[in-house]
Order: structure tokens, then C-alpha cells, then sequence
């Protein structure tokens, strides 16, 4: 019974196996006959100079919409597999342009932001920069749409660059820029949070906060730092309190205990 289930287990392996050097073979002999109609439908011809990259980057393509079959598609059927996945192909592309490329052209630049979607979140600081270097302002909104989009926007806008970038550490996570607690402070309206959660929270919940000498600010509102929600908050900010906070603190534990 071992041997038999071993055997078996062989075979369907060099089966695989089989499928997938016939799947290669598919690849090549695709990427071989329709290279020039592939790569001109992609819109690659002016998007990459380098025909060493456009070929790998049409064999990426080929790759992605043959994956499953082992006989020769047409290349009309080439074409309509492409204009039916075409969202994810542009992705593809970008993707592999931005790990590729150094140096981005107008041309890249303008198909990344477009077509990029997610695959732009983890070089966006780096096409920020480009496009401050190469003084193309005007794709900058659009930068910051996919980022609202794809990306993290957090809850405090970077005054440099204009992105709802800026991270718990008061630094902008697209240009670098830090800001001030007070910018933050200012930017949340911390003082009317503030206001509302000594008025909401539990008293033994301010007595943390009081020992802690800080609160977190989130969506979601103002946390004691040792609330167990501040573990699965996305972005959120340290305030650390101040003398009259303190006191405001102090005075509410102080009137509910005169009360009791």
C-alpha cells in the first residue's frame, strides 16, 4: 500500500512536472510568433526602449493569461485574453517597471500613477521625489488619489506635500517632512477630543492616563495607552499631556469621588 501511494504520488508529479515544461514551451513559442503584436497592443513600444526588457515584460504577460492551458492560443485569442485582463496586466507592468527602472520617464510615470493602483503604494515616496525632480506638479493630485485609494491616508495632512501621510512619529511617510505635537494637536482638535474623553472615560481609565502622562489619539477617538484597543488601531498618535490637562484630569476624578 506504501509503495503503491508512493508510486502514485510520483506519477501525478512528473505529470505536473510535464505540464509545466509544456507550459514553457507554450511561453516561448508564443513569445517567439506574436512578440511585435503583444508588445504593440501592450502600448509597450513607448513605454520601454529596451527590447531585452520588453520581451521579459510580454512573458510575464503571456505567462499571467496561458498560465493554465498546454495547447498554442491564437493570437486572437491572445488579444481578447488581454483586453479581459487588462486592469491586472497594467499592474503587472507597473509593477515591474518600478522595480526595474531607476529612472522613470514622463511616459512610465504616467502609465504608473494611471494604471499602477496598489502596485504603486511601496515606491510612492520615490515617484513623489521623481516628479519633484522632473517638475511634473500636475500628476502630484493624481499621486495622491491613489494613495487615498491604495494606501495608507492617515488622519493628519503632511503641510509640505499635501498627503494625509504624516505617522505616529510625526513624520511624513511620502517626503520625510516632521511636524510639531502642536501641529498635530491642532490638526486632530485635540482639545475638544480631549474634553469629550474625560467626560466619557471610566475613572479608573483616567487614573491610567494620569499615570501614563499621555493619551492615544486615533479614529476612533481618545485611548488610555493601555487600552487593549490600541493594538489593533491602524494609525494613531501619542499626545502628551500638559499642566491644564492634567489638572482637568485631576478636577473630574476629584468631583466624581466627592459625588460618591
Amino acid at each position: 500500500m506504501v509503495k503503491n501511494s508512493e508510486a502514485s504520488r510520483k506519477s501525478r508529479s512528473k505529470g505536473r512536472s510535464s505540464v509545466r515544461r509544456v507550459n514553457r514551451d507554450v511561453i516561448g513559442e508564443l513569445l517567439a510568433q506574436y512578440f511585435d503584436e503583444v508588445s504593440e497592443v501592450l502600448g509597450l513600444r513607448d513605454l520601454v526602449s529596451d527590447e531585452g526588457f520588453r520581451r521579459e515584460l510580454v512573458k510575464e504577460v503571456l505567462e499571467l493569461i496561458v498560465h493554465s492551458t498546454t495547447s498554442k492560443p491564437s493570437i486572437d485569442v491572445l488579444l481578447k485574453r488581454i483586453e479581459s485582463n487588462r486592469r491586472n496586466i497594467n499592474k503587472l507592468i507597473s509593477a515591474k517597471i518600478l522595480e526595474s527602472v531607476n529612472k522613470l520617464t514622463v511616459e512610465q510615470l504616467n502609465f504608473i500613477i494611471s494604471y499602477g493602483e496598489e502596485a504603486v503604494i511601496p515606491f510612492i515616496s520615490e515617484i513623489y521625489r521623481e516628479l519633484i525632480r522632473s517638475s511634473r506638479s500636475e500628476l502630484i493630485d493624481a499621486l495622491k488619489y491613489v494613495w487615498e485609494k491604495y494606501g495608507r491616508p492617515t488622519l493628519v495632512q503632511c503641510p509640505k506635500c499635501g498627503f494625509r501621510s504624516i505617522m505616529p512619529d510625526y513624520s511624513c511617510i511620502i517626503c520625510g517632512y516632521s511636524v510639531t505635537e502642536n501641529y498635530v494637536r491642532e490638526q486632530l482638535s485635540f482639545s475638544a477630543l480631549f474634553e469629550d474623553y474625560i467626560r466619557a472615560a471610566s475613572t479608573a481609565e483616567l487614573r491610567e492616563v494620569l499615570d501614563a502622562g499621555l493619551v492615544i489619539v486615533s479614529e476612533s477617538g481618545v485611548h488610555s495607552p493601555r487600552s487593549k484597543a490600541v493594538s489593533s488601531l491602524k494609525t494613531f498618535y501619542p499626545i502628551y499631556l500638559v499642566g491644564k490637562e492634567i489638572s482637568s484630569i485631576i478636577s473630574e476624578v476629584s468631583s466624581r469621588e466627592q459625588e460618591i
